[in-house]
């Protein structure tokens, strides 16, 4: 009976965290893939390439990540980095980590807002559809971890319905062709560094779940394993849209739109849209936005939850109405960047993706790894195997994938 007990009990806190992981992770990033994937030049095969190397790095940092923790004691993000590696890890991760959810929130703030208002035939104003997207995503928030955790449970399962429906009306279209998947640029392969690194970067709410919904020796395997999904989500979908689109299509549409050359009004949006305008499939817009609304509302629910327990433990915050006021100081700014028009969707995701995630998600776990395999402190158990050549590769694939970015950029 007790053994009943503590496996009743630990199940669904282990369903909690990975539906946490997931859905923070299935956010914006996978409305921009296929577009970026293509319009890059890149092509899939080298993008999914990118994919998958992402996904194996993404694995080892969050697991050195875990490896902090173990070693300086439960904090949020900044507090491990500062306690493991110094007061400047802490004031750079915190600053990297707060440009990374800004920005990010900000993105799915610019989406909600364009959703609501496609979806309600233009009824709702896009400013107006920004505020209740907004106020929808903070009520959830503000109910705390147990509210965050079962409306995710439901909005990650509408999400894995939704892309089984979205693949499935892509494969029946007569437009299916393998050759559409086969083009590709290996030496485009790093362009699509930033937003695939946005796509997995979870690296915030690594500690933010250990700290709010308890885990046990799994906790690892868990991270490992909504990554996991994460990426074989995010290749069905970009096979599916990109196995019905040619290379001229992405010039007529997604590059055209997003270099000003020619000018669609939808275009430049999540793939489904521009499929729809291409008139492909035209029921892919409405899908495509249903599709986006959930995935960008879990991601912002996971964001500002993980933003208000950094900002509580840097501030050392207690109390219900700190807790609230802070609350509305983090997630205030991406509701006022959203709605002073600053940028696009996917201008904001690729400036979260690769000058945030990069540093964080990244470089900082790296060298953590680093530390801790020289010096080898007494409550540090390695978790990750590989040994110090693994962290140093690792490093080393941050570091290349970043100054690419900024020489580019």
């Amino acid at each position: 009976m007790i053994r009943y007990v503590r496996l009743h009990r630990l199940i669904p806190r282990r369903v909690d965290v990975l539906t946490f992981v997931v859905g923070f992770a299935i956010g914006a990033g996978i409305l921009g893939l296929p577009t970026k994937f293509g319009s890059s030049g890149a092509g899939f095969l080298p993008s999914l390439t990118m994919l998958l190397l992402a996904l194996f790095f993404q694995i080892v940092t969050a697991v050195y990540v875990v490896e902090g923790i173990d070693a300086v004691g439960p904090g949020e993000f900044p507090r491990v980095m500062g306690k493991a590696l110094g007061s400047w890890a802490s004031i750079l991760s915190y600053a990297f980590i707060v440009l990374y959810l800004v920005g990010a929130m900000t993105a799915y703030v610019v989406f909600g807002g364009v959703a609501i208002h496609t979806l309600s035939h233009s009824l709702i104003p896009t400013t107006l559809g920004m505020l209740a997207y907004w106020v929808l995503g903070v009520a959830i928030t503000v109910g705390g971890a147990r509210a965050i955790a079962r409306a995710e449970e439901v909005m990650v399962a509408m999400i894995l319905l939704l892309l089984a429906i979205n693949v499935l009306l892509c494969l029946s279209t007569p437009y299916v062709s393998l050759s559409n998947l086969a083009w590709g640029d290996w030496s485009k392969v790093l362009s699509v560094f930033g937003v695939v690194l946005f796509a997995y970067a979870i690296h915030p709410a690594i500690p933010t779940a250990y700290r709010s919904f308890g885990i046990d020796e799994r906790y690892d395997r868990l991270l490992a394993t909504g990554l996991t999904i994460s990426a074989a989500v995010y290749a069905v979908w970009s096979a599916a849209y990109m196995s019905i689109l040619t290379p001229q299509d992405y010039v007529r549409t997604f590059r055209g739109a997003l270099t000003g050359e020619v000018y669609h009004g939808i275009a430049g949006l999540p793939a489904p849209v521009a499929v729809a305008e291409l008139g492909k499939l035209k029921v892919a817009a409405l899908l495509g936005y249903v599709f986006g609304f959930f995935t960008t509302i879990t991601s912002f629910i996971a964001a500002a939850h993980s933003l208000l327990q950094i900002n509580m433990d840097v501030l050392k915050a207690r109390g219900w109405r700190v807790k609230h006021l802070l609350m509305l100081a983090s997630v205030a700014p991406p509701l006022i960047l959203a709605l002073a028009n600053l940028g696009s969707f996917t201008s904001w995701l690729s400036f979260a993706g690769a000058v945030g995630a990069g540093l964080f998600s990244g470089i900082l776990p790296s060298i953590l790894a680093i530390k801790l395999r020289l010096s080898k402190p007494k409550t540090w158990r390695p978790l990750m195997p590989g040994g110090l050549p693994l962290a140093i590769t690792t490093l080393a694939f941050y570091a290349v994938g970043v100054a690419w970015y900024i020489l580019h950029h």
